[in-house]
């Protein structure tokens, strides 16, 4: 593969992620309550979870954009000192493939396969453990939790309105 392709590669790839980010940006600008369009959010709770889950979903795409426009630039620097190509684990060339593919790639395939084992959750806390998500949902409540109990009811029948 020559220089000025690879050039011309890394900018298509930057091209496309940055225009990625510009339409969830553009999407993610309106607000919540004024994306679903309705009027109220009464009995529209299925609804209103999707579009928060689209939101969420977006969110993360935009996470990952980001990340690999970081990776093109690393890059085009990597290209510049005439190093491009060369994983930067083991030091074999990168197969003339996955450069095509992922011009940003780092990793030779068997680096790359390794590392995504060890690849951790990433979500709005930051990045988890598998195990340690349920802990820290939980303080939120869950189906046990005391507000769900007999107790509760028992108070509220016992106030004044």
């Amino acid at each position: 593969m020559r220089y000025n392709d690879i050039r011309q590669k890394i900018a298509s790839r930057e091209n496309e992620l940055r225009n990625i980010i510009r339409r969830i940006d553009e999407r993610t600008r309106v607000p919540l309550s004024e994306y679903s369009g309705e009027l109220s959010a009464y009995d529209n709770h299925t609804d209103l979870g999707i579009d928060l889950f689209n939101r969420e979903t977006d969110q993360v795409i935009r996470h990952e954009a980001k990340k690999k426009l970081e990776d093109l630039d690393a890059a085009k620097r990597s290209l510049e000192e005439g190093v491009y190509g060369v994983c930067q684990n083991c030091g074999i060339p990168i197969e003339s493939d996955r450069l095509n593919a992922l011009p940003e790639s780092r990793t030779c395939i068997s680096c790359a396969e390794n590392n995504q084992e060890e690849r951790l959750y990433l979500l709005p806390q930051g990045n988890l453990e598998p195990n340690e998500f349920w802990d820290e949902m939980a303080v939120w409540g869950n189906a046990n939790s005391s507000q769900d109990g007999q107790e509760d009811v028992e108070k509220m029948e016992d106030e004044p309105l």
